[in-house]
């Protein structure tokens, strides 16, 4: 059973819902989810704000954070899983941000992402940082599998 199968599986039995909000990956974790034949029972929908006013002005990401830390952060992303958890009314909020490459970004090297993960209620918000190697597509790849096996990895750890 692939990580987006048993996230849909284990959201399902909680009675929970997911929504997804992806710069790096561009749609390939909700693309992911949504590959799954009844996925529209547990998934409400995902945004791709890929550039820095997107994430501002359709999330609400505090301008002041990303002048500070940069948009790729575990600040950004953060704000990212809680506003999309929030908008879409979820459960969960998945977000990822990062840099796929091949130029760095927010002097950050290619392959570096940062996946959130906001759940519950109240919100409790996880994020992890990787760095990831190879081209562009194989990073973006990688993200998404991360951020598919982090919202696994605190569904089964958590008794919520």
């Amino acid at each position: 059973m692939s990580d987006a199968q048993r996230l849909l599986s284990i959201l399902e039995q909680r009675g929970w819902t997911l929504a997804t909000v992806e710069s790096c990956t561009g749609g390939l974790v909700a693309a992911a989810i949504t590959s799954i034949p009844g996925s529209s029972n547990v998934f409400k929908g995902g945004m791709v704000p890929y550039s820095v006013e997107m994430k501002i002005d359709l999330l609400g990401v505090d301008q002041g954070m990303i002048s500070a830390s940069g948009v790729v952060s575990e600040g950004t992303a953060e704000q990212m899983a809680l506003s999309i958890m929030g908008r879409m009314g979820a459960n969960m909020g998945i977000a990822t941000t990062g840099v796929a490459g091949p130029e760095p970004m927010d002097n950050r090297p290619p392959g570096t992402v940062i996946v959130a993960v906001a759940y519950g209620d109240p919100a409790h918000i996880i994020s992890r940082t990787f760095c990831f190697t190879g081209d562009r597509e194989h990073i973006r790849r990688q993200a998404t599998d991360a951020a598919l096996s982090l919202a696994v990895e605190i569904l089964v750890g958590q008794s919520i």
